[in-house]
C-alpha cells in the first residue's frame, strides 16, 4: 500500500509541509500494525526523497488456527475477517470495508495536525482494491494446485503400498502352499 499526502506543490517533500507529512505518515505508520494484528508488516519505508512525502506499507496477511491444511495460511479475506470485516454485497466486500477504515484513520492522523482531506477522485482506490482481489484469487490459485499436488502424491504413495502389499500376498501364498 502506498499513503501519500498532497502533492509536490502542497506537500514537498523540502517544504515546511513535506515536514508536516513527514510527521503524519509517521504516526499512521506508528499505529497501523496495532490496529491490523493480521496483516504482518515486514517491510515500511517512508520517501522523502522524491517530490512529495510518501509511505509504502507491504504486509502478509495471515491467519491462524486454520481448520484447513496449516494451521497458519495466508489470506487477506480472512485476515480481514478476523479484524471484523465481514463482506456483504458486492462493493461492500472485506477489503472494501477495510481500506475505507484504513481511510478514515489516516484522516483522523491528518486532522490532529489541522491537515483536511481531499478525496481523490480519479478511481485509484477502486483500481488498488481490484488489485489487491486479483492478488487474493491468484494466492488461492496457488494453494489450490499445491493441495492438487499434495493430494497426486499421497494417490501415488497409496498405489505403491497397494502394489507391495499384492506382492506380499503373493509371497506369502507361495509359501503356505
Amino acid at each position: 500500500m502506498i499513503f501519500q499526502i498532497g502533492n509536490k506543490d502542497d506537500m514537498n517533500a523540502k517544504s515546511e509541509d513535506g515536514l508536516l507529512a513527514k510527521r503524519i505518515l509517521t504516526e499512521y505508520m506508528d499505529e497501523f500494525q496495532d490496529r491490523n494484528p493480521n496483516l504482518y508488516v515486514f517491510s515500511a519505508h517512508l520517501h522523502m526523497d522524491e517530490e512529495t512525502p510518501h509511505l509504502h506499507i507491504d504486509f502478509v496477511p495471515y491467519i491462524t488456527g486454520s481448520k484447513r491444511g496449516l494451521d497458519t495460511r495466508v489470506s487477506l479475506k480472512s485476515a480481514l475477517a478476523e479484524e471484523g470485516f465481514t463482506g456483504g454485497t458486492r462493493g461492500a466486500t472485506e477489503l472494501n470495508q477495510w481500506i475505507a477504515s484504513e481511510k478514515q484513520e489516516f484522516v483522523t492522523v491528518m486532522e490532529r495536525y489541522g491537515v483536511e482531506w481531499l478525496q481523490n477522485t480519479t478511481g485509484a482506490t477502486e483500481r488498488i482494491a481490484e488489485l489487491m482481489r486479483e492478488a487474493e484469487q491468484r494466492e488461492q490459485s496457488r494453494e489450490r494446485t499445491s493441495l492438487k499436488e499434495r493430494i497426486e502424491a499421497n494417490k501415488r504413495i497409496v498405489a505403491e503400498r497397494e502394489r507391495e502389499k499384492e506382492k506380499s500376498r503373493q509371497h506369502n501364498r507361495g509359501i503356505s502352499r
